[in-house]
Protein backbone atom coordinates (compact mmCIF):
# COMPACT_ATOMS: atom_id res chain seq x y z
CA UNK A 1 0.00 0.00 0.00
CA UNK A 2 1.14 3.71 -1.05
CA UNK A 3 0.53 6.70 0.23
CA UNK A 4 -1.17 8.83 -2.01
CA UNK A 5 1.98 11.70 -3.41
CA UNK A 6 -0.75 13.93 -4.65
CA UNK A 7 -2.35 14.18 -1.09
CA UNK A 8 0.33 16.57 1.16
CA UNK A 9 -2.41 19.03 2.95
CA UNK A 10 -4.76 18.56 5.85
CA UNK A 11 -7.08 20.80 7.18
CA UNK A 12 -9.47 20.46 10.03
CA UNK A 13 -12.77 19.58 8.78
CA UNK A 14 -11.76 19.68 4.72
CA UNK A 15 -10.95 17.10 2.60
CA UNK A 16 -6.73 16.65 2.15
CA UNK A 17 -5.74 18.56 -0.81
CA UNK A 18 -2.61 19.44 -2.59
CA UNK A 19 -0.74 22.34 -3.58
CA UNK A 20 -2.85 22.59 -7.37
CA UNK A 21 -5.07 23.94 -4.73
CA UNK A 22 -2.96 26.25 -2.82
CA UNK A 23 -5.31 29.34 -3.60
CA UNK A 24 -8.01 27.87 -1.93
CA UNK A 25 -6.22 27.24 1.15
CA UNK A 26 -4.97 30.75 0.96
CA UNK A 27 -8.73 31.76 1.13
CA UNK A 28 -9.23 29.59 3.84
CA UNK A 29 -6.75 31.21 5.97
CA UNK A 30 -7.54 34.73 5.39
CA UNK A 31 -6.93 37.17 7.81
CA UNK A 32 -6.25 34.63 10.33
CA UNK A 33 -3.13 33.43 12.53
CA UNK A 34 -2.21 29.58 11.46
CA UNK A 35 0.71 26.81 11.64
CA UNK A 36 2.23 24.84 9.38
CA UNK A 37 2.59 21.39 10.87
CA UNK A 38 5.23 19.03 9.31
CA UNK A 39 5.09 15.93 12.15
CA UNK A 40 6.42 12.58 12.43
CA UNK A 41 4.36 9.96 10.67
CA UNK A 42 5.81 6.61 11.52
CA UNK A 43 3.73 3.87 12.63
CA UNK A 44 0.35 5.55 10.53
CA UNK A 45 -0.95 3.95 7.98
CA UNK A 46 -2.23 4.92 4.34
CA UNK A 47 -5.61 3.83 5.71
CA UNK A 48 -6.28 5.54 8.85
CA UNK A 49 -3.92 8.50 8.50
CA UNK A 50 -6.59 10.93 7.04
CA UNK A 51 -8.76 10.28 9.59
CA UNK A 52 -5.69 10.52 12.92
CA UNK A 53 -5.08 14.04 10.96
CA UNK A 54 -8.94 15.33 11.62
CA UNK A 55 -8.36 14.46 15.29
CA UNK A 56 -5.08 15.49 15.36
CA UNK A 57 -5.82 18.90 13.90
CA UNK A 58 -9.08 19.81 16.16
CA UNK A 59 -6.80 19.17 19.50
CA UNK A 60 -3.76 21.37 18.12
CA UNK A 61 -6.03 24.16 17.25
CA UNK A 62 -7.83 24.07 20.15
CA UNK A 63 -4.45 24.57 22.56
CA UNK A 64 -2.72 26.42 20.12
CA UNK A 65 -5.51 29.05 19.38
CA UNK A 66 -4.98 29.36 15.87
CA UNK A 67 -5.73 27.28 12.41
CA UNK A 68 -2.70 24.38 11.82
CA UNK A 69 -2.35 22.93 8.30
CA UNK A 70 -0.81 19.63 8.87
CA UNK A 71 1.84 18.45 5.68
CA UNK A 72 1.41 14.50 5.54
CA UNK A 73 4.81 14.30 4.04
CA UNK A 74 5.69 10.43 3.81
CA UNK A 75 6.05 9.66 0.07
CA UNK A 76 5.77 5.67 -0.04
CA UNK A 77 5.33 3.05 2.46
CA UNK A 78 4.96 3.94 5.79
CA UNK A 79 7.74 3.38 8.35
CA UNK A 80 7.27 1.21 11.25
CA UNK A 81 9.03 0.96 14.50
CA UNK A 82 11.84 -1.96 13.40
CA UNK A 83 12.41 -1.29 10.05
CA UNK A 84 15.54 -0.23 8.85
CA UNK A 85 16.53 3.30 8.86
CA UNK A 86 16.88 3.42 5.52
CA UNK A 87 13.56 3.82 5.13
CA UNK A 88 12.46 6.85 6.99
CA UNK A 89 15.37 8.13 4.67
CA UNK A 90 14.41 7.22 1.59
CA UNK A 91 11.13 8.68 2.64
CA UNK A 92 12.18 12.09 3.65
CA UNK A 93 14.51 12.71 0.88
CA UNK A 94 11.48 11.53 -1.35
CA UNK A 95 9.10 14.28 0.21
CA UNK A 96 11.77 17.30 0.28
CA UNK A 97 10.73 18.16 -2.75
CA UNK A 98 6.98 18.91 -1.92
CA UNK A 99 7.98 20.90 1.46
CA UNK A 100 10.42 23.39 -0.33
CA UNK A 101 7.38 23.83 -2.99
CA UNK A 102 5.04 24.93 0.12
CA UNK A 103 7.95 26.58 1.78
CA UNK A 104 7.89 28.44 -1.74
CA UNK A 105 4.01 29.08 -1.83
CA UNK A 106 3.89 30.33 1.64
CA UNK A 107 7.04 33.21 1.08
CA UNK A 108 4.73 34.59 -2.13
CA UNK A 109 1.87 34.21 0.29
CA UNK A 110 -0.25 37.44 -0.61
CA UNK A 111 -1.51 40.55 1.75
CA UNK A 112 -4.23 39.67 3.92
CA UNK A 113 -2.96 36.23 4.71
CA UNK A 114 -0.74 36.20 7.93
CA UNK A 115 2.88 34.57 7.89
CA UNK A 116 2.61 31.02 9.61
CA UNK A 117 5.06 29.62 12.22
CA UNK A 118 6.08 26.28 11.58
CA UNK A 119 6.05 23.15 14.07
CA UNK A 120 8.35 20.36 12.75
CA UNK A 121 8.09 16.99 14.65
CA UNK A 122 10.55 13.88 15.17
CA UNK A 123 11.20 12.37 11.40
CA UNK A 124 9.86 15.65 10.03
CA UNK A 125 13.16 17.52 10.96
CA UNK A 126 14.79 14.57 8.28
CA UNK A 127 12.39 15.58 5.82
CA UNK A 128 13.57 19.66 6.53
CA UNK A 129 17.63 18.46 6.89
CA UNK A 130 16.85 17.37 3.41
CA UNK A 131 15.08 20.85 1.83
CA UNK A 132 18.02 22.37 2.59
CA UNK A 133 20.86 19.75 2.00
CA UNK A 134 19.39 19.19 -1.66
CA UNK A 135 19.45 22.76 -2.28
CA UNK A 136 15.93 22.69 -2.64
CA UNK A 137 15.45 26.05 -0.04
CA UNK A 138 15.44 29.30 -1.90
CA UNK A 139 16.62 31.22 0.93
CA UNK A 140 14.10 33.69 1.70
CA UNK A 141 12.32 34.18 4.78
CA UNK A 142 9.07 32.59 5.01
CA UNK A 143 7.84 31.93 8.67
CA UNK A 144 7.15 34.04 11.92
CA UNK A 145 8.88 31.18 13.85
CA UNK A 146 10.63 27.45 12.93
CA UNK A 147 10.29 24.71 15.93
CA UNK A 148 11.35 21.44 16.03
CA UNK A 149 10.48 19.34 18.76
CA UNK A 150 12.48 16.46 19.54
CA UNK A 151 14.38 16.18 15.79
CA UNK A 152 14.63 12.70 14.83
CA UNK A 153 17.52 13.21 12.56
CA UNK A 154 21.45 13.06 13.08
CA UNK A 155 23.36 15.55 15.44
CA UNK A 156 26.47 14.97 14.12
CA UNK A 157 27.29 17.72 11.47
CA UNK A 158 24.06 19.08 11.81
CA UNK A 159 24.94 22.63 12.26
CA UNK A 160 26.36 22.64 8.56
CA UNK A 161 22.82 22.51 7.35
CA UNK A 162 20.87 24.00 10.13
CA UNK A 163 22.86 27.07 11.00
CA UNK A 164 21.84 29.02 7.43
CA UNK A 165 18.53 27.88 7.32
CA UNK A 166 18.60 30.06 11.17
CA UNK A 167 20.30 32.77 9.82
CA UNK A 168 17.34 33.60 7.54
CA UNK A 169 14.63 31.98 9.74
CA UNK A 170 13.74 32.34 14.00
CA UNK A 171 14.49 28.46 15.13
CA UNK A 172 14.11 26.96 18.08
CA UNK A 173 15.06 23.23 18.21
CA UNK A 174 13.63 21.06 21.88
CA UNK A 175 15.15 18.24 22.97
CA UNK A 176 15.19 15.52 25.94
CA UNK A 177 17.73 13.58 26.98
CA UNK A 178 15.48 10.98 27.80
CA UNK A 179 12.89 10.43 25.22
CA UNK A 180 12.76 6.04 24.95
CA UNK A 181 12.20 6.32 21.37
CA UNK A 182 15.34 8.04 20.34
CA UNK A 183 17.05 6.42 22.78
CA UNK A 184 16.55 3.38 21.53
CA UNK A 185 17.34 4.84 17.58
CA UNK A 186 20.62 5.54 19.02
CA UNK A 187 21.71 2.33 21.05
CA UNK A 188 20.83 0.42 17.50
CA UNK A 189 24.08 -0.17 15.99
CA UNK A 190 22.73 -0.27 12.08
CA UNK A 191 21.33 2.83 12.68
CA UNK A 192 24.23 4.66 13.27
CA UNK A 193 22.80 7.74 14.45
CA UNK A 194 23.05 10.00 17.44
CA UNK A 195 19.43 11.49 17.57
CA UNK A 196 19.38 15.64 17.50
CA UNK A 197 16.57 15.30 19.85
CA UNK A 198 18.68 13.56 22.76
CA UNK A 199 21.15 16.77 22.93
CA UNK A 200 24.04 15.77 23.70
CA UNK A 201 26.59 16.21 20.71
CA UNK A 202 28.09 19.87 19.73
CA UNK A 203 29.12 21.61 18.32
CA UNK A 204 26.05 23.48 17.89
CA UNK A 205 24.20 26.18 15.35
CA UNK A 206 24.96 29.12 16.20
CA UNK A 207 22.31 31.26 14.66
CA UNK A 208 19.54 28.77 16.15
CA UNK A 209 18.27 28.37 20.45
CA UNK A 210 18.26 24.85 21.70
CA UNK A 211 15.52 24.67 24.58
CA UNK A 212 16.52 21.50 26.69
CA UNK A 213 13.00 20.15 28.19
CA UNK A 214 14.61 17.22 30.37
CA UNK A 215 14.52 19.64 33.58
CA UNK A 216 10.84 20.39 32.88
CA UNK A 217 9.27 16.82 34.33
CA UNK A 218 8.91 13.67 32.37
CA UNK A 219 7.00 14.88 29.37
CA UNK A 220 9.08 14.39 26.06
CA UNK A 221 8.23 17.50 23.65
CA UNK A 222 6.85 15.26 20.93
CA UNK A 223 3.38 16.29 19.55
CA UNK A 224 1.92 12.94 19.80
CA UNK A 225 2.29 13.55 23.84
CA UNK A 226 2.25 16.90 24.40
CA UNK A 227 -0.59 17.96 22.42
CA UNK A 228 -2.78 14.78 21.98
CA UNK A 229 -3.70 14.02 25.22
CA UNK A 230 -6.23 16.35 26.03
CA UNK A 231 -5.97 17.35 29.80
CA UNK A 232 -2.57 15.51 31.24
CA UNK A 233 -0.29 18.81 29.57
CA UNK A 234 -1.95 21.68 29.16
CA UNK A 235 -0.18 23.32 31.71
CA UNK A 236 3.11 22.72 31.06
CA UNK A 237 5.73 25.21 30.41
CA UNK A 238 6.68 23.26 27.43
CA UNK A 239 2.95 23.57 26.19
CA UNK A 240 3.05 27.53 27.50
CA UNK A 241 6.64 27.69 25.27
CA UNK A 242 5.09 26.17 22.01
CA UNK A 243 2.20 28.35 22.42
CA UNK A 244 4.03 31.45 22.59
CA UNK A 245 6.72 30.48 19.91
CA UNK A 246 4.40 29.10 17.63
CA UNK A 247 2.42 32.45 18.07
CA UNK A 248 5.29 34.74 17.05
CA UNK A 249 6.13 35.86 20.50
CA UNK A 250 9.97 35.20 21.63
CA UNK A 251 9.90 33.28 24.85
CA UNK A 252 13.21 33.77 25.59
CA UNK A 253 13.35 37.83 25.04
CA UNK A 254 10.82 38.12 28.57
CA UNK A 255 11.75 38.05 31.89
CA UNK A 256 10.86 34.12 33.17
CA UNK A 257 11.22 31.99 35.78
CA UNK A 258 11.07 28.75 33.95
CA UNK A 259 13.64 29.57 31.21
CA UNK A 260 17.09 29.64 32.37
CA UNK A 261 20.13 29.97 30.49
CA UNK A 262 22.91 27.36 30.53
CA UNK A 263 26.48 26.65 30.72
CA UNK A 264 26.28 26.12 26.59
CA UNK A 265 25.92 28.97 24.03
CA UNK A 266 22.67 29.21 22.77
CA UNK A 267 21.23 26.47 25.44
CA UNK A 268 18.48 27.22 27.15
CA UNK A 269 16.48 24.96 29.95
CA UNK A 270 13.03 24.86 30.18
CA UNK A 271 12.17 24.41 34.55
CA UNK A 272 8.99 23.62 35.93
CA UNK A 273 9.58 24.85 39.44
CA UNK A 274 10.27 28.87 40.14
CA UNK A 275 13.11 30.50 41.81
CA UNK A 276 14.24 29.58 44.45
CA UNK A 277 12.76 25.92 43.91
Amino acid sequence: MHFDHRVRLHAAGQQPFDLDEWEGVLSFLRNAPWVLVVEDVEDATPQNYAQSAQQRLRILEARLGVRCIVFGWCDGPFAKRGEPRAVALRQARASALALARIIAAITLTPEGVQRPSVLVDGLGAMVLENVVTQNLWIGRRAFNTVVITQPDCSAVEHAKWLEPFGLIEQVYVLWHGQDEVLEEIARDQSAALEPLGLGTVCPLAASVDYIDCGASGAVVPRLRTVFMDDQAHKDSPIVEFLVEALSGISPLKRERAKIRRTRRAKVWQLTSAGPGS
